[in-house]
């Protein structure tokens, strides 16, 4: 009898373990819903308020978690300096692209077949794809740098993001480099990938041979602008340099380490974000091995995000059935994408 109840016992634990690993309990109080996922878009934080966009309609979102009508006079310097993309289609029933701030005034006209801006705001451009001439806008559609492959046989570039921290990631010959903010070739093309310069370092990627012979991994690194390696490519991933840390993957896990190499969180989680103001957002490895599913489908089952500190503790979770995915943390909020339906809301960490 005492075996049959333990059965009992064991088999109402284990129910209890899927549905908390499914997301079909929450923790009572674990967030605070600022803005409901209905949004169509939400536009970064800037001294203390951003703009949220539903349909045709548009109100400014303070620091305080109020909303209010977009007031052109007291709002029109952000709202100027805060762009988007547009697109139109062509007599040839080609794409083209355009930008415009949110007061409607153009930056760039629609006759573009390539536009790609950065967080930062600054804009790179192409008029033809077959015959690219890379052009470099500020955000207020200004020309600070371009680069010609009709009149320089030199440019064989594929692509050239938008600048950040000052260098403009490029692609050519199935290699990437870096140019400066005066589009000369500051690091030459040799990584076989590269992240964005930020806080002064960009992530690369190089093929580092195997015990077969001609086959290469892909390793990750850190580089600083002179393009001296701060850290070898001997990572299977490594994100920005941020707040002090960096995260990495030994091949199994993530964790994070400092500047110098030294660990500070071992390698533990299956997923994890920068730091920002001293906290990251995680995903347990044991919920990746439970379900044994891929990473980027984490966000369809409704994966458990912890946020943790320096320190590794736990500070809060969050979870929805349906599946939400984190996309950004400022000024105390949190933004979150409503997986199936594509809605943008915000949601306050009672923490911070």
């Amino acid at each position: 009898m005492n075996i049959e109840k333990n059965k009992g016992i064991i088999f109402l634990a284990v129910v209890l373990l899927i549905f908390t690993l499914t997301g079909c309990f929450e923790a009572k109080n674990s967030y605070e819903w600022v803005l409901e996922a209905e949004y169509d878009k939400i536009y970064d934080f800037k001294d203390g308020k951003a703009c949220v966009e539903k349909g045709e309609e548009r109100w400014m979102i303070h620091s305080d978690g109020t909303l209010t009508e977009i007031d052109m006079d007291r709002d029109y310097d952000y709202l100027k300096y805060t762009i988007t993309k547009t697109k139109s289609v062509g007599s040839d029933n080609q794409e083209l692209y355009g930008i415009e701030n949110l007061l409607g005034e153009t930056i760039l006209e629609k006759k573009y077949e390539y536009i790609s801006y950065s967080s930062n705001e600054s804009i790179v451009a192409i008029e033809s794809e077959s015959e690219p001439r890379f052009m470099f806008f500020n955000p207020e559609g200004i020309l600070v740098a371009e680069l010609d492959k009709r009149d320089d046989p030199k440019v064989m570039f594929a692509f050239v993001r938008p600048f950040s921290d000052g260098y403009a990631a490029f692609h050519e010959n199935f290699r990437c480099g870096f140019l400066n903010n005066k589009g000369e070739v500051a690091i030459e093309a040799q990584y076989m990938e590269v992240g964005d310069f930020k806080n002064g370092y960009a992530t690369v990627v190089k093929g580092v041979p195997t015990d077969v012979h001609g086959i290469n991994e892909y390793r990750w690194g850190l580089i600083d602008p002179s393009g001296n390696y701060i850290i070898d490519c001997e990572y299977t991933s490594l994100g920005d340099y941020s707040d002090g840390l960096i995260a990495f993957s030994d091949g199994g896990a993530v964790g994070y380490m400092t500047i110098d190499g030294d660990t500070i969180i071992q390698p533990q989680y299956a997923n994890a974000s920068n730091f920002t103001d001293g906290t990251a957002y995680v995903i347990p490895k044991s919920f990746l091995s439970f379900i044994k599913m891929p990473v980027w489908d984490l966000n369809q089952v409704g994966a458990p995000y912890y946020l943790i500190d320096k320190d590794n503790n736990r500070l809060w979770t969050f979870r929805k059935e349906k599946g939400f995915g984190f996309i950004d943390k400022q000024d105390n909020f949190i933004y979150v994408l409503s997986i199936p339906n594509e809605k943008i809301g915000l949601i306050k960490n009672p923490v911070l």
